[in-house]
């Protein structure tokens, strides 16, 4: 994919990367890496695939990227609620004591990534304040 795409930082424990495109929440769950692939794709909630490197046009720093605000990472709370563990998002959650994907539950995903080992109540609540719009036809999502 060579959309150019702009993301921001979701400032959430698992994921990490947000953009709203075509009415459409993209989000990169940030996997645990090495144990499975860097990151996952989701269209609103719905995997889109594995991705180890992200292209170039795709590239993002928290410096440069800036942040979602408290009523988006709310929305991307809600759509990415459930998919914290590698593949969840197929009904088969990763539950292997090799990696750290049982911790990567909702309570976890709304915490604020920090130094590690001092992650913090995230500014956004706990995903239930906004609804999510992940249906079997996509929603409003023009992508389905």
């Amino acid at each position: 994919m060579q959309r150019q795409i702009r993301w921001r930082a979701a400032e959430s424990t698992v994921s990490t990367w947000a953009a709203r495109i075509d009415e459409c929440w993209w989000v990169l769950r940030l996997n645990s890496f090495p144990d499975h692939p860097r990151y996952t794709l989701f269209i609103d909630g719905h995997a889109i695939g594995d991705i180890d490197d992200l292209p170039a046009s795709w590239q993002a720093t928290r410096a440069t990227a800036g942040s979602l605000t408290v009523q988006e990472g709310d929305q991307v709370l809600a759509v990415m609620s459930g998919l914290g563990p590698y593949g969840s998002e197929a009904g088969t959650p990763c539950e292997g004591d090799w990696c750290a994907c049982s911790v990567l539950t909702d309570d976890y995903a709304s915490l604020t990534p920090g130094p590690q080992g001092s992650d913090s109540p995230n500014r956004y609540g706990t995903g239930g304040e906004a609804s999510s719009s992940r249906t079997a036809d996509g929603g409003g999502c023009s992508a389905w």
